[in-house]
């Protein structure tokens, strides 16, 4: 499956079902990780602007690693 894109996503839903589509997605999650930085999993994530470095579920991302570590070092864990 191509988790970067809607149709493949969805497609895997319907063949699948919605509780395997959360795993695989979980596991997809955990093998982009790179590192991890004050408790926050930075992960590699494809978008329309190109490969970004997301921090945890903060729901922010970068375009390079050190940004992404800069803010995961002054962002508090929950």
């Amino acid at each position: 499956m191509n988790f970067n894109d809607p149709a493949s996503r969805a497609g895997y839903i319907e063949r699948h079902g919605i509780e395997a589509y959360n795993s695989a997605m979980a596991d997809h999650h955990r093998r982009a990780v790179v590192e991890t930085v004050n408790g926050h999993a930075i992960r590699t994530v494809q978008t329309r602007f190109g490969c970004l470095f997301a921090v945890g579920d903060t729901g922010t991302a970068y375009a390079t690693l050190q940004q992404a570590r800069a803010f995961a070092r002054e962002s508090a864990t929950e």
